[in-house]
C-alpha cells in the first residue's frame, strides 16, 4: 500500500514539474534571434498583457552587462530568442523612479545585469548577478530550467 502512495506522489511531482516547463510559450526562430532594446514602460506593459518573454535589465557602462552580451549574443541569435533589453540609464527618469516603477512586476531586482523569464505575465525564472555570475552556461541553464529551450 505504501508503494502505491509513493508511486502516486512521484507521478504528481513529475506531472507538476513537466507542466511548469510546458507553459512557457516563447516563439523561437533559429538563427534569427536578437537583442531588442525596449523601455521600462514597455516591459511593464508586456507583463500586464500577460505576454511570455525574456528580458534583461542592463546599463550602458556595466562591465558585467558587457561581458554577458559578449558571451551570449551568438547563442541568443543561434537559438532564435528575442531577448528584450531595458537599459536603465537610458530611461528618462531617476534611478529611484526606475526602481519604484520596477517594484510592481520585478520586486526582487537588485543589480544589473538581471535576466527574467516571464511566462504569461508571471516570472518563472531569474538570473540575478548579485547571486550568480551571469555566464553563458548560467544563461543556458536559466533558459532550459524555465522551459524556453528544450
Amino acid at each position: 500500500m505504501k508503494r502505491i502512495y509513493l508511486l502516486i506522489i512521484a507521478l504528481l511531482l513529475v506531472a507538476c514539474t513537466a507542466k511548469k516547463t510546458e507553459d512557457v510559450a516563447i516563439e523561437l526562430q533559429p538563427n534569427k534571434g536578437e537583442v531588442v532594446g525596449i523601455t521600462l514602460n514597455e516591459v511593464n506593459q508586456m507583463v500586464e498583457d500577460e505576454d511570455s518573454f525574456v528580458v534583461i535589465f542592463s546599463q550602458t557602462y556595466c562591465g558585467s552587462c558587457m561581458s554577458f552580451f559578449s558571451q551570449t549574443d551568438e547563442y541568443t541569435t543561434e537559438v532564435g530568442l528575442r531577448l528584450y533589453d531595458v537599459t536603465l540609464d537610458k530611461e528618462e527618469r531617476s534611478e529611484t523612479e526606475n526602481l519604484e516603477l520596477m517594484e510592481k512586476h520585478f520586486s526582487g531586482f537588485q543589480t544589473t545585469p538581471t535576466i527574467y523569464v516571464v511566462s504569461k505575465g508571471e516570472i518563472v525564472g531569474t538570473l540575478d548577478s548579485s547571486k550568480e555570475e551571469p555566464t553563458l552556461d548560467a544563461y543556458k541553464t536559466l533558459l532550459k530550467e524555465s522551459g524556453v529551450i528544450k
